[in-house]
């Protein structure tokens, strides 16, 4: 199975917040990259690229950039509640464990 990354639902003002990040993100997404958040009936999150919509951020570790999402939605909150445990998959990889999912569509 092909998980590029676990995180936990975060809150920021008043917002719940998700903030993946690192070099297995760059396997999905670039920098400067649009996407979408989109909610399918099971209760599974995709995250795809767009033609507007939220941006990729960058992260600068030594000489090198990274890209960053750093997602405040609501969406995530209502969905999985705040100190949640996710894991980002590639969109393809059928899922193993009982963990809430978040895909990257490549």
């Amino acid at each position: 199975m092909n998980i590029l990354q676990f995180v936990t639902i975060g809150e920021h003002k008043g917002k719940s917040r998700v903030y993946f990040d690192g070099g297995r993100l760059a396997q999905a997404f670039t920098i400067g990259e649009q996407y979408a958040i989109n909610v399918k009936d099971n209760g599974t999150v995709t995250l795809s690229r767009a033609e507007s919509g939220k941006k990729v951020s960058r992260r600068k570790t030594g000489e090198n950039y990274k890209p960053v999402i750093d997602c405040r939605d609501d969406i995530w909150g209502k969905l999985f509640g705040i100190g949640s445990k996710l894991r980002a998959v590639k969109a393809n990889i059928r899922m193993l464990s009982p963990l809430p999912t978040v895909k990257w569509v490549t």
